[in-house]
């Protein structure tokens, strides 16, 4: 099955796929950015799950450090990158369950784009709901996206919700 996406311009409730309903929603959710943003994806995610009686995982990757030396010249010692990391999961497991209390809630470390993917890999007939802002081609071409990269690489439907401004 190849993974569809929402237009960012048109209703959810006239462009959601016509594929088989979901038993699992896997909700990507970036929890170093707004409640508002957030909202506006758990929402969509709880109408979907609601109307497809479909099983909510509420998802946040935590991305380990990246190896750029700290000042002075002196890289993190692994024990204190560990420890980052640790708390980081923590952090964002207790954001998402208090978000999405009728949630699973999981936090892995890794690549979020990849993380999400390989998890969506091992549920059983899931749908991906996940969050885009209108950063334009440019900005998605230098920097990149999740969303896109979950889009093209999902082995299940997306669902894309349009995020509001950040305030």
């Amino acid at each position: 099955m190849s993974s569809q996406t929402i237009a960012l311009n048109e209703p959810a409730e006239l462009a959601l796929p016509s594929h088989t309903p979901p038993e699992t929603l896997l909700v990507a959710l970036d929890v170093n950015t707004s409640p508002e943003r957030r909202a506006a994806v758990e929402d969509a995610a709880r109408e979907i799950a609601r109307e497809h009686d479909a099983r909510l995982i509420a998802f946040h990757v935590v991305q380990p450090p990246s190896p750029v030396p700290a000042l002075g010249g002196l890289m993190m010692a692994p024990r204190a990158t560990d420890d980052i990391l640790r708390t980081q999961t923590k952090m964002a497991k207790h954001t998402l369950a208090e978000e999405m209390p009728n949630a699973e809630v999981y936090a892995p470390v890794g690549r979020p784009a990849k993380r999400i993917v390989r998890f969506a890999k091992c549920l059983r007939n899931p749908w991906i709901v996940i969050g885009s802002d209108d950063r334009g081609v440019l900005s998605r071409l230098i920097f990149g996206s999740v969303t896109d990269s979950v889009v093209r690489s999902a082995p299940c439907p997306v669902h894309v919700v349009p995020l509001p401004e950040s305030s």
